[in-house]
């Protein structure tokens, strides 16, 4: 833990905590940067990150970005956000719309559950992403003989037999809850890894336990945010390190709208079109948008309150910025971009003037001396 070193409190910000750093993770300022939050859909950040490690050329499992991939009785139900932000049909019906989540048999590539994940902040696709990953690794199906066991403590009369989970999608309520438990512990893991010593994942899409199917049956109480919390510090360094993940960065940066195909359990096409990221400050042609922003993920639940994780690169020079529970959906882009402008005015020197081709300037000196190209 790095001491705080301040600086946005003087920006009059409405976020709980807040972050600036530089390419290199080096602080630049920060508001409560090590306080345990609820993180919310950033959440997705780790699922995605892990999900594009595993299918990387050359893994030992073999798992493929074109792999087929098809959405269980768990994911279908986790409801929350869907595709486009529509509201998933009461009791997760098979039903579907272009603008509905993922339902039950319906096949997707990996890449387009990450895309919907990522982009749309999809709940469905990202639990599918998971429930995918820990059928088709080594490491997911260890991890799953132990949260069986565990959730076996909790509840001895199961469902399902640790026979019937393996090489398995969920296909009832236990089902989902025990690979849920699976790869939540896979994300711990890779967040020891990173060195993030208080962050603590209970499901890879971030919506509040106890508000997700069944996880509000076996709460474990007395647990910091219910047991799913990061801090500003440590989010900024996820969503540093995950940036430098060239694919990654590709997903959650500028970019067109993106249409994905799928099959429905019914054997028909269903086309989710022209699928733009939530975040504002990479999509052109709004209030919010902030020329050489490159990503990353925005987030919100009623703990929460409205976050973002962005990065923006001004003639090669980086700053992420992070905002936690701030108080509106406008609030969490303008906080941001008033981060980052801090973030560059503060790195790069007083009295230097970084000016985009738009003429978007930040920094008030009287010579102009960098343009973004």
């Amino acid at each position: 833990m790095v001491p705080a070193i301040g600086g946005l409190d003087t920006l009059g910000l409405t976020a709980a905590a807040a972050i600036a750093t530089d390419d290199a993770g080096n602080v630049i300022g920060d508001l409560n940067p090590d306080e345990t939050l609820a993180m919310a859909s950033t959440t997705k950040i780790m699922t995605n990150l892990i999900a594009l490690e595993m299918s990387a050329p050359g893994n030992p499992d073999g798992i493929s970005l074109e792999d087929l991939v098809t959405v269980g009785w768990y994911p279908a139900r986790v409801g929350g956000n869907t595709t486009n932000g529509a509201a998933a049909p009461a009791g997760a019906s098979d039903s579907v719309s272009p603008l509905h989540g993922p339902r039950v048999g319906e096949i997707f590539t990996l890449q387009g559950l990450i895309d919907l994940s990522l982009l749309s902040s999809d709940n469905e696709a990202t639990q599918a992403i998971a429930e995918y990953l820990i059928s088709r690794s080594d490491v997911g199906q260890e991890l799953l003989n132990d949260a069986f066991e565990d959730f076996q403590d909790l509840k001895p009369s199961l469902s399902v037999t640790q026979q019937e989970l393996a090489g398995q999608i969920s296909f009832d309520l236990d089902s989902g809850i025990i690979i849920n438990n699976a790869f939540a512990e896979l994300m711990n893991q890779r967040a020891a890894d990173m060195g993030l010593t208080d962050t603590r994942f209970r499901n890879p899409h971030g919506r509040d336990p106890g508000t997700v199917t069944g996880i509000q049956d076996y709460p474990q109480s007395g647990l910091t945010n219910n047991g799913h919390f990061t801090t500003a510090a440590e989010l900024s360094e996820l969503g540093r390190l995950a940036m430098q993940n060239a694919d990654f960065a590709a997903i959650v940066g500028p970019r067109d709208a993106v249409n994905i195909v799928s099959t429905l359990a019914d054997g028909t096409t269903n086309t989710r079109g022209g699928i733009l990221t939530g975040n504002q400050l990479v999509r052109p042609g709004n209030s919010n948008t902030y020329f050489g922003a490159t990503g990353v993920k925005t987030g919100m639940t009623a703990a929460a309150g409205w976050s973002l994780v962005s990065q923006a690169t001004i003639l090669g020079r980086t700053v992420n910025a992070v905002v936690l529970d701030t108080d509106s959906l406008s609030l969490r882009f303008q906080e941001s971009i008033s981060i980052l402008n801090y973030g560059f005015l503060h790195k790069y020197g007083p009295g230097r003037k970084f000016c985009t081709l738009q003429r978007q300037c930040i920094g008030n000196a009287t010579t102009e001396e960098n343009t973004l190209k």
